[in-house]
C-alpha cells in the first residue's frame, strides 16, 4: 500500500537542470492562477488542461504546451511552433475556455454519478430474460425502481 498523497502533483513539475534528459528553449511562458474556478487544485489543474487542449484544437493544433501544477504553460520552442497564434494566446482567453470546460463538465456529471450506480449490465440483462422468457418480472421492477431513484438523486442538469 502506497503512502504517498494523491494530492500531490509535484511529480509533474519540471525536473531539476540536472534531471532533465533533453533540455528545450522555452519560446513563451505564462502563469495561471486557476484556484478562482474550482477549491479542488487537482480540478483546477484538470480544467486549465482541458482549456489548452480545447484552444490548440481551435488552432490546428499548432501552440502546444507543457503545463505544470503551479498553473505554469510553456511553449517550447518547436518545429510545428507556430509563433503568431502562441502569441495571439491571453490569460483571458485561457480562463474564458475555462469556464466553458467547466460548464460543459457541469452539465454532463449528472451521467458519471449515475453510471457508478447503475446495476451492472449482466444485471439487468438477466433480469429481462426473466420477465421476458420466465414471466418472472421481480427483479426487472427491482432494477428499475432502482435506476429511478439514482435518476432522482442525479437529475439532469438544466
Amino acid at each position: 500500500m502506497s503512502d504517498t498523497n494523491p494530492m500531490d502533483l509535484s511529480h509533474t513539475r519540471p525536473k531539476t537542470d540536472n534531471e532533465i534528459t533533453s533540455s528545450y528553449t522555452v519560446y513563451r511562458s505564462m502563469t495561471i492562477d486557476y484556484s478562482f474556478i474550482d477549491e479542488d487544485p487537482v480540478n483546477g489543474i484538470w480544467l486549465l488542461k482541458k482549456a489548452l487542449m480545447s484552444l490548440n484544437k481551435s488552432m490546428d493544433n499548432s501552440i502546444g504546451w507543457i503545463c505544470f501544477d503551479n498553473g505554469l504553460i510553456e511553449w517550447p520552442e518547436a518545429d510545428n511552433l507556430n509563433h503568431s497564434n502562441v502569441d495571439s494566446i491571453t490569460e483571458e482567453m485561457i480562463i474564458e475556455q475555462m469556464y466553458i470546460e467547466k460548464a460543459k463538465f457541469d452539465s454532463t456529471k449528472y451521467q458519471l454519478l449515475r453510471r457508478k450506480k447503475y446495476p451492472k449490465t449482466d444485471e439487468l440483462i438477466i433480469a429481462l430474460w426473466e420477465k421476458v422468457m420466465e414471466d418472472n418480472s421481480v427483479s426487472a421492477d427491482e432494477l428499475q425502481e432502482l435506476r429511478l431513484a439514482i435518476k432522482e438523486k442525479y437529475p439532469k442538469s438544466e
